[in-house]
């Protein structure tokens, strides 16, 4: 098999097609190479999935905090007004 076959993705499907009916069981080892190398990627991959996702999530969480505390000051201020400047002194 030369390079460009273990690099297609027909050859790669058909691998892990093989893969699925034996069970992972390919003779004397229980994984390839490209097995583990598959294994790995979606591992890394998940790992960025989760790490955008918490980033955005945080951001998220910093905003919403950002306009509550505007909210807040913002009615502070009125309630000042209305009140008297010595109010909550």
């Amino acid at each position: 098999m030369s390079d460009m076959d273990s690099m297609s993705l027909k050859s790669i499907n058909e691998r892990l097609i093989a893969n699925i009916i034996n069970f992972g069981d390919t003779g004397s080892s229980k994984q390839t190479s490209l097995q583990y190398n598959i294994w790995k990627q979606s591992i890394q991959q998940r790992e960025r999935d989760e790490m955008i996702f918490t980033i955005l999530i945080s951001f998220v969480l910093i905003f919403l905090s950002i306009v509550i505390n505007q909210i807040m000051n913002d009615s502070f201020q009125v309630m000042q007004e209305k009140f008297g400047g010595d109010f909550a002194h």
